[in-house]
């Protein structure tokens, strides 16, 4: 069992996606794997066969440890804040592994997908969200005034960015402000999936994963009442 299992239990429900999208091809299913990191994706996830996976992110540390997971049919450096430089029309899934939390401009990362997707082609999201987006941006945007750790940065005003470490995160979402940028990027979302009620930086939540009678509650609870999740996954289809 995986170290705080609730942190994984998105990666099931894209690979049933996959296997799904897959069976309606006869040519192999052209994914991008957006802010890949270490390639998390095709550890917990099993890439169908017929699928040619391609990951992108930021930092050139993460890309070699995805390299290293020999999956993903190429792997890119680039900066998301400029874009996707691709070809329109020819990619059939894009994931976006919590990379929107991080963006100044995510409305123009999902702007990019839906160029870049064909059409019918399945745009999954998985972001943090917030009941009160407004007011615990407003908080972390003060802390980082007051502290920021020498090696991250911050999206909107970056500076040398391929010698940083991590990013910082800038833009806060609620359930509803999520799923409406995306469907104004002309998609039509069509589930909405939750898995986990916290974030688990606290050792006796991630003990408490390791129960399944605990793992069952917050699922009943996320299922019922997914604006209180602390993080979401969102399947949708690209409309036009």
């Amino acid at each position: 069992m995986p170290e705080s299992p609730l942190k994984f239990a998105h990666f099931p429900f894209i690979e049933k996606i996959l296997l799904r999208e897959k069976q309606h091809l006869s040519r192999p299913l052209l994914i991008f794997d957006v802010a890949c990191g270490p390639g998390e994706l095709t550890r917990y996830c099993r890439i169908p066969d017929g699928c040619n996976l391609f990951g992108l992110d930021l930092w050139e540390y993460q890309l070699r440890q995805a390299a290293e997971r020999n999956i993903y049919a190429a792997l890119c450096q680039m900066n998301l804040v400029e874009g996707l430089p691709f070809k329109e029309n020819s990619v059939d899934v894009i994931i976006l592994g919590e990379i929107l939390m991080y963006l100044p401009n995510s409305y123009k990362l999902l702007k990019d997908c839906n160029r870049l997707l064909r059409t019918g082609g399945i745009l999954i999201v998985y972001n943090p969200i917030s009941l009160l987006p407004t007011t615990v941006s407003r908080l972390k945007k003060w802390s980082r005034y007051v502290y920021q750790e020498k090696d991250t940065i911050s999206a909107d005003r970056q500076d040398n960015w391929k010698h940083a470490k991590r990013a910082v995160r800038i833009s806060y979402y609620s359930l509803k402000s999520l799923t409406d940028e995306i469907s104004s990027a002309n998609f039509n979302v069509s589930t909405v999936k939750a898995f986990r009620l916290f974030r688990n930086r606290i050792r006796l939540l991630r003990k408490l994963e390791n129960y399944i009678w605990y793992r069952n509650l917050i699922k009943s609870i996320v299922q019922k009442y997914p604006g209180l999740a602390s993080d979401i996954l969102i399947e949708a289809r690209k409309t036009n």
